[in-house]
């Protein structure tokens, strides 16, 4: 969270100096002809230069649209990570999740088992693995029946939604509205707010630092409810 401000500061400077130094090369090279019009004429001795710079600027605008989405990115993987040790803190205090478990074992792998901590082991890492290949709705969905508490009625879960949907978007198709996105962020009753499919997202400060500060507020949550 503290180098994302620090992040977004050094990018914008980044692209004021990339522009200025650009700009300051073709103003120099500019002029306009009979009818008005802007023509750019860099000589040959500074053509090198100039398509250093430019190269220069385009790299800076690109860093700008790529880093902040990969934030959200590590913010989700890094709650992800807080899920699974959830996951295994549940199976230690309410062992008859164990009893329940549906998890089938060959002969081999039973002969295999050295005790029954052993297995138990086996189906707490099988339970994760299987559950963080699944959405996020699913993962949350797993902690409501094994923590008999509703908690998709928590009131910010069409944000918690969206945000996740967004990650996926940044993953997988480079921040582009789809179908799926919108139909999620409907179902979950969350306001788009005009956006539409073929859009693009993105990730600035205020965008965020609500992200922080939802998946902040959901861990509290759901450690709280885990202790009482």
């Amino acid at each position: 969270r503290e180098t994302f401000g620090y992040s977004e500061t050094m990018l914008r400077q980044q692209n004021i100096s990339a522009l200025k130094n650009l700009s300051e090369i073709t103003k120099a090279y500019t002029s306009q002809d009979e009818k008005g019009e802007t023509i750019i004429n860099i000589p040959n001795e500074k053509n090198r230069e100039y398509k250093k710079l430019l190269k220069k600027k385009i790299r800076a605008e690109k860093a700008s649209k790529l880093i902040p989405p990969s934030y959200i990115i590590s913010l989700i993987s890094i709650f992800d990570s807080f899920l699974a040790g959830l996951v295994r803190c549940v199976y230690n205090l309410k062992q008859d999740l164990l009893l329940e478990s549906k998890q089938a074992f060959t002969y081999r792998e039973i002969a295999n088992f050295v005790s029954p901590k052993e297995v138990k082991k086996v189906i707490i890492d099988s339970t994760i693995d299987k559950l963080f290949r699944d959405s996020h709705k699913e993962q949350i969905e797993w902690f409501e029946k094994a923590l008999e508490v509703p908690l998709k009625k928590f009131s910010k879960w069409g944000d918690f939604m969206e945000l996740t949907e967004r990650r996926n978007l940044f993953v997988h198709a480079d921040g582009i509205v789809s179908m799926q996105y919108i139909g999620e962020c409907t179902k979950n009753n969350y306001n788009l707010q005009n956006i539409e499919i073929g859009s693009k997202l993105s990730a600035d400060n205020a965008y965020f630092e609500k992200s922080f500060g939802l998946l902040y507020e959901m861990g509290i949550m759901l450690t709280q409810i885990l202790i009482n």
